[in-house]
């Protein structure tokens, strides 16, 4: 026996991840389908069905070398579809042409149960850019206005000319002039594409005055943060300015010098194993919302990365397995400030994770690898590890009385008489013993008198007066915003107390996998018991996992949970009926 309970319970595991891994359909879409060589197109790969979200990893990508992939966002739903519920995780990455042509995009897959899932393949065309080349034709960079003599420069320049892949260099724009043109019009200027490159403008900064050559001008930067996708070389066309010479004249057109740009490949020698791109400066801190929590509750982990860096792009970083705990795909808060030409902010990932059974649970220690671009060698950042307390459903506060407290009792019974010589303490036994066995009684002999039908009954009213007790507030979609985590509970609570009266059990620590369990063993049907495991999943999904729920999932999951009390007591009842004639 001690033998095949194992070998049970993991066929049991076995067969759950089958039927997990048979309901799932992996999906890839790419929009829009033609762009040109200097636009930039978005793939969206899903996984969706019956899957463990938190079970899930990151697509693998074997695309056409004529595309640069840009990882962009991560979004995830939990909606109803029919009588199921239906995760579904979505990845979203930039395309980067780097050629012209039709291009069929394969090699888009997902590991999940052991298995590998591949989407179908997917086709996009490739047009000629939609700019003009600027290097047979060059407009010049000055302008000297015949009649007021004012002069007009422009100019351009990066900070770095050799960055490595994903480092920021700035990017200047400069329009320098002596005196404005007799012109209701001011002069507007026009960026390149900037291929190649992930952007952000930065703050302009304020207009002054400058000297060169003896010549006092007026000065006004434009600054753009530059970070390089791809190691090689590549070009930054020329910025031009437009400017407004009369009502009568055409407008005068001047233009930057073209800069090349060498980009320098990270080194792969030394490259940590859990390196995800990050260059920069980083500090990475962890926090949790709580350090005492139940067993089945929810607790909030903050995972921040700060400091120099293109956050927008950045990945999250790679964490170690925490045991006996469900971890949730985070919620990302992104905090962007531009401080002295460079790009500094935060990115924060907000898990929520939820222990299976009580004792102490560690967080460990989180690294997060990044290169740095002025030592030119990998560093890495470090979180200290974090220890949660976790309690049973069942644990009295007596447990966990501070120290001084449990002292204090101690000695107090200490030099106290022995409490087993007290004649009190055996009029009280005497008096209990004799209460349970009356109650006992009590309920033996009228569990006889009332009918079968009447007992189920009683269970199934209760649950539903609960459940409609808790859909009582919701009445707008602003109640629902506002109440949806109160409603979430009291609906997993009143199904949970149902099924604990109807089998005749207790409720504390009952989860959907337990429910299961016990309705199986209760002979219950495979399709109420799938029904109600999924309006117990839905509610626990909603309660922590830090996602918005639409007013639609609030009003099918009153629906749900009432139709599934209805289809148990209607089984139930029928089985009653035949067993009793």
């Amino acid at each position: 026996m001690i033998i095949i309970l194992p070998l049970a319970l993991c066929l049991i595991s076995f067969c759950m991840e089958v039927a997990y891994s048979q309901d799932i359909h992996v999906s890839a879409e790419v929009s829009p389908q033609q762009i040109h060589l200097d636009e930039r197109s978005m793939l969206r790969v899903t996984i969706s069905g019956k899957t463990r979200l938190q079970q899930l990893q990151p697509p693998q990508l074997e695309l056409s070398p004529e595309f640069i992939v840009s990882y962009n966002d991560l979004s995830n739903q939990y909606q109803w579809n029919g009588d199921q519920i239906s995760p579904s995780l979505t990845w979203s990455y930039e395309l980067i042409p780097q050629k012209v042509g039709q291009f069929t995009l394969t090699g888009i897959r997902i590991p999940y149960g052991g298995k590998t899932y591949a989407a179908p393949p997917l086709y996009i065309t490739i047009l000629p850019s939609t700019q003009e080349p600027t290097r047979s034709k060059r407009a010049p960079n000055s302008f000297t206005d015949a009649f007021t003599k004012a002069i007009h420069k422009v100019s351009a320049f990066v900070d770095n000319p050799h960055p490595y892949v994903n480092e920021q260099i700035t990017y200047t724009f400069r329009y320098l002039y002596t005196a404005r043109l007799p012109s209701l019009d001011s002069p507007t200027y026009s960026l390149p594409s900037l291929t190649g490159f992930w952007t952000k403008k930065l703050p302009k900064p304020p207009k002054k005055t400058e000297v060169i050559d003896g010549t006092e001008y007026w000065v006004v930067e434009v600054e753009v943060a530059l970070f390089p996708i791809a190691a090689g070389k590549t070009r930054i066309e020329p910025t031009q300015l437009t400017l407004p010479v009369g009502d009568t004249d055409t407008p005068k057109i001047l233009a930057t010098n073209a800069i090349e740009i060498a980009v320098r490949p990270l080194p792969q020698m030394e490259e940590p194993p859990n390196f995800t791109g990050a260059v920069g400066e980083y500090q990475i801190d962890a926090k949790v919302d709580r350090s005492t929590v139940e067993a089945g509750s929810g607790f909030t982990l903050w995972l921040q990365v700060s400091g120099v860096g293109y956050f927008e792009k950045l990945k999250p970083p790679i964490s170690p397995p925490i045991p006996d705990a469900t971890i949730y795909h985070p919620k990302v808060t992104d905090k962007i400030d531009e401080i002295r030409s460079k790009v500094w902010g935060s990115r924060t990932y907000e898990y929520v994770i939820i222990p299976s059974k009580s004792g102490r649970l560690t967080i460990p220690e989180i690294e997060y690898p990044y290169f740095h671009p002025q030592k030119r060698r990998y560093q890495i950042a470090r979180t200290g590890a974090i220890e949660v307390t976790v309690l049973s459903a069942t644990t009295t506060d007596s447990q966990f009385m501070p120290s001084e407290r449990r002292d204090s009792i101690s000695e107090n019974l200490t030099h106290s008489q022995p409490f087993y010589k007290r004649i009190s303490f055996w009029v009280t036994l005497l008096l209990l013993t004799a209460a349970v066995l009356g109650v006992w009684g009590y309920r033996r002999q009228s569990a006889k008198s009332i009918p079968n039908s009447l007992q189920p009954r009683n269970a199934a009213t209760d649950a539903l007066e609960a459940i409609n007790q808790a859909a009582a507030p919701i009445r707008t979609e602003k109640a629902i915003a506002t109440t949806s985590s109160e409603f979430f509970t009291h609906i997993a609570n009143s199904l949970y107390r149902y099924i604990g009266n109807r089998l005749d059990i207790s409720a504390a620590g009952l989860d959907p996998e337990r429910v299961r369990q016990q309705c199986k063993e209760a002979n219950i049907s495979e399709s109420a018991t799938k029904q109600l495991v999924e309006v117990l999943m839905q509610c626990d999904y909603a309660r922590f996992a830090p996602v918005s729920v639409p007013p639609d999932n609030i009003k099918n999951t009153l629906k749900h949970a009432r139709a599934v009390i209805h289809a148990i007591e209607k089984e139930w009842n029928s089985e009653n009926n035949r067993i009793g004639s």
